[in-house]
């Protein structure tokens, strides 16, 4: 048979561990595949078993949800992959921050978007090599030091090259203001 449900409101209520979901002022019509009869149920209050004893041990939460000083003290492989997630997002973020300041100075004037297309595609290589090394570090093939390392110290320094090259092209641009200073 088939069963639908509806109501004006609800809630999930805790109940010695196990979770409900109760619903109030709704209807409930069954009915049978193939068959004309079907039954309608009007109600005040419905209350229906959602999932028995959810409340878990901090062993079978997914890595996603402990938080990040658990982790930290964790040694289980899956939990040192989500580590190496959340430490490479922050890494991530200031390596991109300074490919994308050396990425940016172009001159104006010129009617092309490389530097965009380059940005982008640095972007999307960067941010699916730091998912791979959660899962390489997940399955024990990197530790955390290493992949952390190996990803974000080689883009740390290509952003300060980046950097460091556009401001000598620019210095190199403007001969007259060496002279001056």
């Amino acid at each position: 048979s088939e069963a639908v449900t509806t109501a004006a409101g609800g809630q999930i209520v805790w109940d010695e561990g196990d979770r409900y979901l109760v619903l109030e002022q709704g209807q409930r019509t069954d009915s049978t595949p193939g068959s004309a009869v079907s039954t309608l149920a009007r109600f005040e209050r419905y209350r229906v078993l959602a999932d028995r004893q959810v409340a878990r041990s901090l062993d079978e939460l997914p890595p996603k949800a402990t938080d990040t000083w658990t982790l930290w003290q964790s040694e289980l492989p899956r939990h040192r992959g989500e580590l190496t997630w959340r430490l490479g997002m922050v890494l991530g973020t200031v390596n991109l921050a300074l490919l994308g300041l050396g990425l940016a100075a172009t001159n104006p004037r010129r009617p092309n978007s490389w530097g965009l297309l380059v940005a982008l595609l640095t972007f999307v290589v960067y941010y699916n090599l730091i998912n791979l090394s959660q899962s390489w570090v997940g399955r024990g093939r990197l530790d955390v030091s290493s992949a952390l390392l190996v990803l974000h110290g080689p883009a740390f320094l290509l952003g300060l090259t980046l950097m460091a090259w556009r401001d000598e092209a620019i210095r190199l641009m403007r001969p007259w203001r060496r002279a001056t200073t």
